[in-house]
């Protein structure tokens, strides 16, 4: 945001900038019919909203922190593509919101998206006769894979064996809706609710709480277990380096 002043606080130039011109010349003479006095009253009252609206948009603003063109430019590049699309697109309802409130909804309506995309996948995939999360990953690698494979040809990568109805350009370049929501719960340290998901009974409270903030499903973490238990048998014991690449 250009042309602010400070220690004036105000803009130069200013919104409707040439509202003043519309009364420069404006005068009350004792001679003034009363007709002629209620037009230059109205005169007034068109300038006194203009000067409202000039006030509004000018604490819109600085409320928003808006001022700070570098900021924004740094949010707006962290920004996926499809995330920046829709900010500009919601943009013109942040006027009707606190600030700080705006960012929450638009965020929160990048995530039904993401969810609405990956439920649609999932949906596609139990009707390719898939049931298990190991099934459907297996494939969304093996299809990432032939994408891959057909880029590196020059071949368009747009019909895919594996169902995914969204586009990677909505999804800011990632491989599909779950590797979006994935960063985007890691980014803003969401942990995964595993209350009722299959061996979660199996798990003491500690590992309950690592399986919920590493975003780990139970099942998996007793199978890395399982490998890590019988990895320290043989050798006699386990580095953090083994239990990393594990991880």
């Amino acid at each position: 945001m250009t042309g602010w002043h400070a220690k004036r606080f105000e803009f130069e130039p200013e919104w409707d900038n040439d509202a003043e011109v519309s009364i420069a010349e404006l005068e009350f003479k004792e001679n003034d019919t009363p007709e002629e006095v209620q037009a230059k009253l109205r005169l007034l009252e068109i300038y006194n909203k203009r000067l409202d609206e000039r006030a509004r948009r000018q604490e819109f603003i600085l409320e928003h922190g808006l001022l700070n063109v570098r900021k924004m430019q740094g949010l707006e590049r962290k920004r996926m593509a499809g995330e920046r699309e829709r900010y500009a697109q919601m943009r013109v309802f942040a006027r009707y919101q606190p600030p700080g409130s705006h960012e929450g909804l638009v965020e929160g309506l990048l995530v039904e998206g993401r969810l609405r995309m990956r439920i649609a996948e999932l949906q596609a995939h139990r009707a390719a006769g898939r049931r298990t999360m190991t099934e459907i990953e297996d494939a969304e690698i093996e299809a990432a894979a032939e994408a891959k494979r057909k880029a590196s040809k020059g071949q368009s990568a747009t019909d895919d064996a594996a169902p995914n109805p969204s586009s990677t350009s909505a999804l800011g370049g990632y491989r599909s809706t779950a590797s979006a929501l994935n960063v985007w719960r890691q980014r803003r340290g969401v942990g995964l609710d595993i209350s009722g998901l299959p061996g979660v009974d199996k798990l003491t409270t500690r590992e309950a709480e690592l399986c919920a903030n590493a975003r780990l499903l139970p099942a998996h973490y007793l199978s890395l277990k399982d490998v890590m238990m019988r990895d320290a048998e043989v050798h006699g014991h386990i580095s953090k380096s083994d239990v990393s690449a594990l991880f």
